[in-house]
């Protein structure tokens, strides 16, 4: 009986759970607000693309051409040779064997369909020549948009002002020498006086043995007026990366931030509104902060440390934490391409 009751209880709320759910699908409304996308090729200059042009780069930039070099499992089997040659002595014999044995396996798919590539394959392959021939003769340059996957077409003329622009507004000193190797001295001589507070073998480990300086190059922001670009830059190779990343490691560990105005993702956005008292009329406003990154006062970020070590009295050498992070906020250069 007391099965049976709970039973037709549940019946009853499935019911009108569908019921109110048809109600919902048998409703037709107009939305208010039309979500406007950007098409998937945004032309900015005057050439003229072919319909099959077109329909190539509509495909994005990810798309991978199913198109192969007459030579191309020659050319596998060298760079196959050239992986296993890093891996360690004990284990190259059998990798080896596996990867001639695969190798095998496709010089016979090969051989057995006689053609090398599909006509779809050899068809865009044709077609983007024909584009890249067209970019050459107008000088003009294939971008990533940085908001969406649009494909930005601009004459380079334009992308480098776009560049130089971002560079004359951000208040960068435009030097005639490359100061590279002088400042990878300048980093090690910081490894080498600091070493109560990095780790053994630091020379080594907190150092790029071939620095270079590292280029930037910008994403066009369609989104806004003007299209101005979004830098992207890749410190990877810069003498201060690794220090750098170190010096993160440490500021964390040590030095304790309440990033009371920060936010780690969307969750965590919505969990902070909804302990936000809302009442009926509301407003919320979003602010767009230009070029954050380029305008953070870094030379706050100095008496910041040594405030907190003081007061929290931090097992860590002040003076020393305080050297490394002026060594990676000495130079912070950056490589134009003309």
């Amino acid at each position: 009986m007391l099965h049976y009751c709970s039973l037709s209880y549940c019946t009853g709320h499935c019911k009108l759970f569908w019921k109110h759910v048809n109600h919902l699908l048998t409703q037709t409304s107009t939305p208010k607000y039309f979500k406007t996308f950007y098409p998937r090729v945004i032309n900015n200059t005057a050439i003229k693309f072919t319909g099959d042009e077109l329909s190539l780069l509509n495909k994005g930039l990810k798309y991978n051409l199913n198109y192969k070099n007459k030579n191309w499992i020659k050319t596998l089997a060298l760079e196959t040779e050239t992986a296993i040659t890093q891996l360690p002595v004990q284990e190259q014999d059998y990798i080896r064997i596996l990867a001639a044995h695969s190798l095998r396996k496709l010089h016979k798919q090969q051989s057995d369909r006689k053609q090398c590539n599909s006509n779809q394959a050899t068809r865009e392959h044709r077609i983007l020549n024909q584009i890249k021939e067209k970019l050459i003769s107008n000088e003009a340059i294939v971008s990533k948009a940085d908001k969406g996957n649009s494909v930005v077409i601009m004459y380079m003329k334009d992308y480098y002002n776009k560049v130089q622009d971002f560079i004359d507004k951000n208040n960068f000193t435009v030097i005639n020498r490359d100061p590279t190797r002088s400042f990878q001295n300048r980093i090690k001589a910081t490894i080498k006086s600091c070493q109560s507070t990095l780790p053994k073998n630091s020379n080594i480990k907190l150092t790029n043995m071939n620095p270079v300086a590292p280029i930037i190059r910008g994403l066009p922001k369609v989104h806004k007026i003007e299209c101005p670009i979004r830098p992207i830059v890749n410190w990877k190779g810069a003498p201060a990366y690794k220090l750098a990343k170190h010096l993160n490691k440490l500021i964390q560990l040590y030095i304790s931030l309440l990033n009371a105005f920060n936010v780690k993702s969307a969750v965590h956005l919505m969990d902070d509104l909804l302990d936000i008292p809302l009442n009926q009329g509301i407003t919320f406003a979003s602010f767009d902060i230009e070029n954050m990154y380029p305008n953070i006062p870094t030379n706050e970020l100095i008496p910041i440390i040594e405030t907190i070590s003081l007061s929290n009295q931090l097992d860590v050498n002040t003076t020393e934490l305080v050297k490394i992070t002026n060594t990676v906020l000495e130079k912070k250069l950056l490589l134009v391409q003309e």
